[in-house]
């Protein structure tokens, strides 16, 4: 019989990327924070639909694309109805894709946000 107990913890992180950017009010590098709040925007059958990040400082705000000009029946209304309501998770859950960082070319400040 062994006394030595093994355990193994794995850490989940409720925190989003954080981008490194120009900010234009600043005028320099700064970090963007996500604001769990999403932009919507239709144009016709077409929706946009971006991930709102703010300067740390100044609350200046950058726009990381999601969805660009899918067509309305592309989202299910659930998905559609998070994006409209500001749902906190989805906007984490997005927010902790890096993919879309990857696909809008931010830089993801790696000192912050979800440990893989």
């Amino acid at each position: 019989m062994s006394y030595l107990k093994n355990n193994k913890y794995i850490s989940s992180s409720n925190e989003s990327f954080r981008v490194i950017r120009k900010c234009s009010v600043c005028g320099k590098k700064a970090i963007f924070i996500n604001s769990n709040k999403f932009r919507v925007n239709a144009n016709g059958s077409r929706i946009d639909v971006w991930l709102i990040y703010q300067c740390k400082k100044c609350k200046h705000t950058y726009n990381l694309t999601i969805y660009e000009r899918v067509r309305k029946d592309a989202l299910s209304l659930e998905l559609y109805t998070g994006f409209i309501e500001n749902d906190d998770e989805l906007a984490r859950v997005y927010g902790r894709d890096k993919s879309l960082f990857v696909k809008n070319k931010a830089e993801i400040d790696l000192r912050s946000g979800p440990r893989y």
